[in-house]
C-alpha cells in the first residue's frame, strides 16, 4: 500500500485523517475514534470520518492479549502531525512482517486536532498540550496549579510575543519582523550563550502570558489530555507487562535526523532500558541538560506513567523522538508568528498574514522535500525495528 502523505505537498488535517484511517482499516486494526471538539459526540467506533471533524483516531493492530505494546502517538502539538502520520501510517501496513505475535501496536493520530487543522502549534485556548500539568488532575480538592513563569521569560515577553499592530510600521514582511524581534531577544546576552538561553527559557513553558508562546494553561485539563487518557483506558490491552510510549515531534534537531529524548533522570534504569533497545549513547536525558529539548514536567510521559500505574501496572518507557527540519531560529520565528497572528488576526484567517504565517508553519514541519521525507522514513523504519526488538527481548 503507497504512503499517501509522501507524495502530498501539503496534506490537511482531513486528509491525514483519512490517509490514517484507510492504512488502520487495510491493516485490519480494531479503530476508536475521539471526538471531543464537537458536542453530542463521545467516543465512537465509526466507519468513517467527516471533512469538518476535529477528531483523535486511535488503532490496535495485534493479538488481544499482548505481552509488550508500542505505543506511538502524533500530532500533540498539532503543526507537527504530518511527519509522524506519515511514518505510522507505513509502520501499520507492515506489522505482520515487522512484529512478533506477542508484542502489539498502539498508534493514536492527531491529539490536538483543532492545532493540526489550523497549522498552530497549540490548542484553541493557546495551550501547549506538553507543557500543561498533568498533575493536576491528580488533585482532588479542586484546587488548579499552574507552571511557574521564569523572570526571564518575563524579560523576554515583549521580544517573543510582539504585539503585531505595533510592528507593521517596521515592516509589511512577518518573517523579517519575527526574526528581528527574536534576534533582539537573543542579544540582550552574549551571543553565544544567548540561542541556548533563548530555548531553555522559551521551551520551559509559562503560566501568565495566555497569549503568549509555550503557554501551560491555568491547571484544568486540555482536550488533548481528556481524548489521551480515555485511550489509555479503552484500548490499551490489560495484558500488556511493558509499553514503550513513542511521541513523535518536528522540529528539533538536524534536518532528516532523529534524537531520543527522555524525561527520565539520567542513569535511571528506564534509561539503561531503552539504551539498550537503541544504542548506547542514543538517549538524550533532559534532567541532565544533555538535549536538544528542554526539562518540562508537563509532558506526555507523565499523563501515560500516571494512568498506566492506576491502570495496568505495566513496566513503562517512554521517549519523545524529534525529527529534525530545519533550523532553531528558523523554527522559533514560525512558532511566534503563527501565535503573533493568531492572537490579534485570526478573526480574519484570510488575511495575508494568516496565510504567510501557516505556509511558514507548514514547511517548517512538513518541508515538502520528497528526498527529506524518504530519508525520514527509511530512518523511521530502524528506529520502530529496534523498538519492536527491544520489546520482544524487554526483561
Amino acid at each position: 500500500m503507497s504512503n499517501r502523505l509522501l507524495t502530498m505537498p501539503r496534506p490537511t488535517f482531513p486528509d491525514s485523517c483519512k490517509a490514517f484511517y484507510a492504512a488502520a482499516e487495510a491493516a485490519g486494526a480494531i479503530i476508536h475514534v475521539e471526538c471531543l471538539w464537537r458536542r453530542g459526540i463521545r467516543g465512537l467506533y465509526r466507519k468513517s470520518v467527516g471533512e469538518d471533524e476535529l477528531v483523535t483516531i486511535a488503532a490496535y493492530r495485534g493479538t488481544s492479549e499482548p505481552q509488550s505494546v508500542l505505543f506511538v502517538t502524533t500530532g500533540l502539538h498539532g503543526s507537527e502531525l504530518y511527519m509522524g502520520s506519515m511514518l505510522v501510517n507505513e509502520l501499520m501496513g507492515a506489522w505482520d512482517k515487522r512484529a512478533p505475535a506477542h508484542v502489539g501496536l498502539l498508534a493514536v493520530h492527531g491529539l490536538n486536532p483543532w492545532g493540526s487543522s489550523h497549522s498552530h502549534r497549540n490548542d484553541e485556548n493557546n495551550v501547549d498540550p506538553n507543557r500543561a500539568n498533568w498533575e493536576a488532575w491528580k488533585l482532588r480538592d479542586g484546587t488548579l496549579t499552574k507552571v511557574a513563569t521564569s523572570p526571564e521569560y518575563v524579560e523576554l515577553n515583549p521580544y517573543i510575543n510582539p504585539r503585531l499592530p505595533d510592528l507593521w510600521r517596521y515592516t509589511g514582511c512577518l518573517k523579517a519582523v519575527c526574526e528581528f524581534w527574536l534576534l533582539e531577544a537573543i542579544r540582550k546576552w552574549s551571543l553565544a550563550e544567548g540561542k541556548r538561553k533563548l530555548k531553555r527559557v522559551i521551551g520551559t513553558g509559562q503560566g501568565d502570558y495566555p497569549q503568549g508562546v509555550f503557554y501551560a494553561g491555568d491547571g484544568r485539563p486540555t482536550r488533548s489530555a481528556i481524548a489521551l487518557r480515555r485511550i489509555v483506558r479503552r484500548c490499551l490491552p490489560k495484558s500488556a507487562e511493558r509499553v514503550l510510549l513513542l511521541d513523535l515531534h518536528t522540529g528539533l534537531g538536524r534536518a532528516g535526523e532523529f534524537s531520543l529524548i527522555s524525561h527520565f533522570p539520567k542513569g535511571g534504569r528506564e534509561n539503561e532500558r531503552m539504551e539498550r533497545m537503541f544504542g548506547v549513547g542514543t538517549i538524550e536525558a533532559t534532567a541532565a541538560d544533555e538535549s536538544i529539548a528542554v526539562h518540562s514536567s508537563g509532558v506526555i510521559e507523565t499523563l501515560v506513567a500516571d494512568e498506566l500505574a492506576r491502570e495496568h501496572g505495566a513496566l513503562f518507557l517512554g521517549l519523545c523522538v524529534e525529527i529534525g527540519t530545519y533550523k532553531l531560529l528558523k523554527s522559533s520565528w514560525a512558532v511566534c508568528a503563527r501565535n503573533a497572528v493568531g492572537t490579534y488576526l485570526y478573526e480574519d484567517p484570510e488575511c495575508p498574514y494568516a496565510r504567510e504565517s501557516r505556509a511558514y508553519m507548514d514547511e517548517i514541519f512538513f518541508p515538502a522535500n520528497r528526498a527529506l521525507r524518504e530519508s525520514v522514513l527509511e530512518r523511521g523504519r530502524e528506529i520502530f525495528r529496534k523498538a519492536i526488538e527491544g520489546l520482544a527481548q524487554c526483561t
